[in-house]
């Protein structure tokens, strides 16, 4: 019998984790074996005892094991944690302010069955704040072997890279020691990068398993208390892209960081960091610009000195910030027909 192990950090989620945990039970109506594994991440609300009131109730069949870290690690810890903890075939991560669907693990168990040894599999998620998918839905399960393909969906907003939401082969995270950077926000991009990189197959589902809520006290929602944080996550996301980028679509992964830089200057416009993250966002800027420039691509390069002074003031335009995503769509069109050509 297929056995997964769920894992679910804990931090501050009283409102939610309720609806999270009865997500899970639902699960028992499948066929898996299950074990959920609840990283305690040193939670200052009542959450660990909302979890025990609800576990004290139950009697069924999947095994609950509840890990304590000693001080607060944060989100990349706390997965680490499950990862060394868990004994499935498969992992699942679920955030525990949101929810997977009842049908969820039947689905993905049916996708094990259908394409045994498979790497991954990823279901739809519906975003309840925007009130539809994550992704547009495909017709019917899509296999996807090559790591460029999926990269560049991820890249056009095909897929998404979070973490949650994916069964993944236990045995993929431990050989490749594919565990997330510790005190990073936003880790979810480098470690599905790496994902992808070591993988063989992922099986897309054309279902929602999963539902996001939109917690007002989380990362994106709160940038302003952790700023510096924020621009250090992100020039580190950018260059590990830039150090492991793939030559087949260099052009896409330059233009994919272009727009996570973009993104930081206009946070950093709003709630403004440190000036040693200044100096870091600088650095990420001018690396773009110069290897663009060494690569020969003069148009990419460019584009990307918008992010200059007095051009980035242009991005604070309501019809620049609509139509950025078709100007980055024909760029990068005309990067890879030169590409074909030369």
């Amino acid at each position: 019998m297929l056995k997964v192990s769920i894992i679910i950090p804990v931090y501050n989620v009283a409102q939610y984790i309720q609806r999270c945990i009865h997500s899970i039970l639902v699960q028992e109506r499948t066929c898996c074996d299950i074990e959920c594994i609840i990283v305690n991440d040193c939670t200052q609300d009542d959450s660990m005892q909302i979890i025990h009131d609800m576990l004290n109730d139950y009697h069924g069949n999947i095994q609950f094991v509840i890990c304590h870290h000693k001080v607060n690690k944060g989100l990349s810890a706390a997965r680490n944690t499950g990862i060394r903890r868990a004994t499935g075939d498969y992992i699942l991560f679920v955030d525990s302010d949101d929810y997977i669907s009842d049908d969820c693990l039947k689905q993905m168990q049916k996708g094990v069955d259908d394409y045994p040894g498979i790497d991954v599999i990823l279901g739809n998620a519906y975003s309840c704040k925007y009130g539809q998918p994550f992704f547009p839905s495909v017709s019917e399960p899509m296999l996807l072997s090559n790591a460029n393909e999926i990269l560049l969906k991820i890249y056009f907003a095909e897929l998404h890279f979070h973490a949650w939401n994916r069964l993944i082969r236990r045995n993929l995270l431990l050989d490749n020691d594919l565990f997330f950077v510790e005190g990073l926000l936003y880790e979810d991009m480098p470690w599905t990068y790496r994902l992808i990189s070591v993988m063989s197959s992922m099986l897309v589902l054309p279902y929602n398993t999963y539902i996001y809520e939109d917690n007002v006290n989380s990362i994106t929602n709160t940038p302003k208390n952790r700023m510096n944080q924020l621009v250090f996550s992100f020039c580190y996301i950018i260059n590990f892209i830039l150090d492991n980028i793939r030559k087949e679509i260099r052009s896409d992964s330059r233009i994919y960081c272009f727009a996570i830089l973009l993104r930081t200057i206009d946070m950093n416009c709003q709630f403004s960091c440190s000036k040693d993250m200044i100096v870091k966002l600088d650095l990420v800027k001018y690396r773009l610009i110069r290897e663009a420039l060494l690569s020969g691509r003069l148009l990419l390069s460019l584009f990307f000195m918008t992010s200059l002074k007095p051009f980035v003031s242009m991005y604070q335009y309501p019809f620049i910030r609509r139509n950025y995503h078709k100007v980055t769509v024909l760029l990068a069109r005309t990067e890879r027909f030169i590409d074909r050509v030369f």
